[in-house]
């Protein structure tokens, strides 16, 4: 017999759907046990869930009823999310399934512990070489991911996790929140979130290309070294019209501790047009590669010079002593001589 308010469905028991519009939580879906919601968004519930087939540890998308019931955006988003099924990399939350069971369609994403980049930030500026190194794992993902074709289209500081061991995770790669054609500069329901970190192209409605992410990371590379971010606003619609007609400091403007390579390397992400746009995902990984080994030089030379050698303060004491007897000394002999005269 069913639990009591629960009805069975294709076997297991999950709680009745109340409302059509917004996903209860369930006891299981296919071979995966459901923990705890984590996160909503426009388009999915987020659980934490365990695959009891191969017994780890998952997160599961389960698309929102509104969105299931477009059956144009529904296949949209699927099959986005099919394309990528292929694409690994250690700095990647990789996508291991899109599945359907009794009506509802899920993705299920490697589970990422950790805490966001905003959260790392919060509010200051990272250590100089922490950022980079950050940087540089960032950017090593999206040039593998567009290598293989694949645009994430929504980088920001809340797409990112930073494990323990200082390792970044992309998270959404396939899974796009936004719709490119949502009117961003009147749309009520968007957050400055959704759009802070999205290339000017994307703002004014294109679907934009691997230089949107290079324009993402550009934003997320400014706020690691500064604290802030770059084209902060009040509302959705503040921060588009800042990231249209706005231009940032330079980091080391707020950070004195970032050095002018990095300055330069923000300054050609952050191009508004994409014709002046650094194109190349692996040139900024390698570039935030020298900067990292410049200062880590740096900070080795700096340990290696050698302190001024003091001699201790005892013998210090007695040489003085010494020099003070040797002078009265000859003061005595002089006075002596001319005694005698």
């Amino acid at each position: 017999m069913p639990a009591p308010g629960l009805y069975n469905a294709g076997g297991r028991c999950v709680p009745k759907i109340a409302d059509p519009g917004v996903i209860q939580p369930m006891l299981s879906l296919a071979h995966y046990n459901l923990g705890d919601r984590v996160a909503t968004d426009r388009v999915a519930e987020v659980y934490r869930a365990t695959d009891t087939a191969l017994g780890r540890t998952v997160t599961i998308k389960i698309l929102r009823a509104e969105v299931t019931a477009d059956a144009g955006r529904r296949d949209a988003i699927l099959a986005a999310a099919r394309a990528v099924l292929p694409l690994s990399h250690p700095n990647i939350a990789a996508l291991f399934q899109v599945g359907d069971e009794d009506g509802k369609d899920f993705l299920v994403f490697e589970h990422t512990p950790g805490e966001t980049l905003r959260a790392a930030v919060a509010g200051s500026p990272l250590n100089v070489r922490r950022a980079v190194d950050l940087g540089v794992q960032l950017a090593d993902a999206l040039a593998d991911a567009h290598g293989q074709g694949f645009v994430h289209g929504a980088l920001n500081p809340e797409s990112i996790v930073v494990t323990q061991k200082g390792r970044v995770k992309v998270l959404g790669f396939g899974f796009p929140s936004l719709p490119v054609d949502e009117q961003i500069q009147s749309n009520p329901s968007l957050t400055p979130d959704d759009v802070e970190c999205m290339a000017p192209e994307r703002v004014l409605g294109a679907r934009g290309d691997a230089r949107a992410d290079i324009f993402s990371l550009g934003c997320v590379l400014s706020e690691m070294l500064t604290g802030t971010q770059p084209f902060g606003a009040a509302t959705a619609a503040d921060t588009a019209v800042a990231i249209l007609s706005r231009t940032p400091p330079p980091p080391s403007h707020l950070n004195a501790r970032v050095p002018d390579t990095l300055d330069r390397i923000v300054e050609r992400c952050l191009a508004k047009s994409v014709d002046t746009r650094c194109d190349s995902a692996a040139t900024i990984a390698a570039e935030l590669r020298e900067v990292g080994a410049r200062l880590e030089a740096d900070e080795n030379a700096d340990t290696r010079m050698p302190l001024p050698v003091r001699a201790p303060r005892r013998r210090r004491a007695w040489l003085i002593v010494f020099l003070l007897l040797l002078c009265l000394a000859a003061l005595a002999a002089v006075a002596a001589v001319w005694t005698m005269r």
